[in-house]
């Protein structure tokens, strides 16, 4: 059975020491690329954050009129494409194996 297209949503306000960590271990979860999607929402970052983010492949979106992660958060939820939706914090390092392990429970 394949395996839903998956968004992985993850909030950021001056996070530009940490996300690109948290974006490298997103990018190598062991899903193939066309089932998932990165989605990072800047929260009105002032640091380097942005810079950082674009030097990847994901999806960096901002939402500037609302502050907070759960304003952020409820941003990327409008801008993702997947059938599932996965969350994570910029200063976290998910395990290669995050995603297949959770969408195990959709199966």
């Amino acid at each position: 059975m394949k395996s839903p297209r998956v968004s992985v949503i993850v909030p950021v306000y001056n996070e530009g020491t940490a996300i690109g960590r948290c974006i490298e271990a997103l990018l190598l979860q062991d899903l193939p690329q066309v089932d998932r999607e990165v989605i990072i929402v800047d929260n009105g970052s002032t640091d380097s954050t942005a810079d950082v983010v674009s030097g990847y492949p994901v999806n960096l979106i901002t939402e500037d009129e609302l502050v907070g992660s759960y304003a952020a958060r409820n941003h990327g939820i409008a801008a993702a494409q997947g059938a599932v939706l996965a969350f994570t914090a910029a200063d976290c390092i998910p395990s290669r194996g995050w995603l297949r392990i959770a969408l195990k429970a959709f199966d």
